[in-house]
């Protein structure tokens, strides 16, 4: 039968000397303190059973790893106390819902897979309470303290290779498909004349609405806009089609693709790179997150210790049970 013997840190040694045997599951044994407040193995073991499943494994596959996400828990706990910091079940709710949005899951989805970890609805209810608070704590803490300056956007910026462009061209395209049924002959014909009417009579301001009426393209509807692609990266019958060309001007008709191509080379990109103000935005809200994710680290490895007294005995406890 188990004992549960009550084991203080100035009192380990003495209740283990007195008699517990070495298979004694020393529940109530203290293996932390934060603030005074005793840890238990008791309360460990349940962390282990609960909490810790939502932790990544390489987090949690350790007793002492485990232990320190616990000994941090209850710090945040301390500190939405001391804070008077509550999070709601309907804030809750609304989390969870918003999760199980992004993710692209369904409530009876989290609910299979909390069955297969063996933890039930509660369990994971009072996780995300957690995570609500730790994110209410995380915008009063840190969120404060960070900014992103525009020196450090524009430096940001200039360091990236990936604002580099190659030489680019924008281009829209008639395609005109190879007709079928009677009278075959007379509708290859008719298709001919066509094109090479539309080469002759088209320029650049005409060419989008010719391709809202005659293209039989998928992008008809865009007045035949294809997009912008660096060159060399388009089939060999456009890439050739377009060699010869100046912006603004249009191909002779080709054949390709099971139809006639007209192709209009709408506009030059040279080589160059993105203007900062278009990506202005992009970089500060990455320096941005960039930099919270460091300011939390450091919150939670050097600051949120620094406030509470932590003292740790899982190692002495264990070294008393083996004895």
């Amino acid at each position: 039968m188990a004992v549960n013997i009550a084991l203080p840190p100035t009192s380990a040694a003495a209740d283990i000397a007195s008699g517990a045997s070495s298979g004694t599951r020393l529940l109530n044994a203290v293996v932390a303190s934060i603030d005074g407040q005793a840890v238990t193995l008791r309360d460990l073991e349940e962390f282990e059973r609960t909490r810790a499943m939502f932790m990544p494994p390489e987090a949690r596959d350790t007793r002492q790893k485990r232990l320190d996400a616990l000994v941090q828990t209850r710090m945040y706990r301390l500190e939405y106390e001391y804070g008077g910091m509550e999070a709601s079940d309907a804030d809750v709710g609304k989390y969870i819902d918003n999760v199980l949005e992004q993710t692209n899951s369904s409530r009876e989805d989290l609910l299979a897979t909390l069955e297969g970890l063996g933890l039930g609805w509660e369990d994971y209810f009072e996780r995300m309470r957690e995570e609500v608070l730790r994110l209410a704590l995380i915008n009063r803490e840190v969120s404060s303290r960070v900014s992103v300056t525009p020196e450090e956007i524009e430096r940001a910026w200039a360091a990236d290779p990936s604002y580099d462009l190659p030489a680019r061209v924008e281009v829209a395209h008639i395609y005109l498909t190879d007709p079928v049924g009677d009278y075959l002959e007379d509708k290859l014909e008719a298709r001919r004349e066509l094109a090479a009417r539309l080469h002759s009579e088209l320029g650049r301001d005409s060419f989008a609405d010719a391709a809202r009426r005659h293209s039989d393209g998928p992008t008809a509807a865009d007045g035949g806009l294809l997009g912008v692609f660096r060159r060399g990266s388009m089939s060999s019958e456009f890439e050739g089609a377009i060699s010869s060309l100046s912006e603004g001007e249009i191909s002779p008709p080709f054949e390709a693709a099971g139809g006639l191509n007209l192709i209009h080379l709408v506009k030059e990109h040279p080589q160059g790179r993105v203007a900062l103000e278009d990506v202005s935005e992009q970089i500060e809200t990455r320096l941005y997150n960039e930099a919270m994710d460091s300011r939390f680290q450091r919150f939670s490895v050097e600051d949120l210790p620094q406030r509470h007294y932590v003292r740790k005995m899982l190692g002495e406890v264990e070294e008393l049970a083996a004895r």
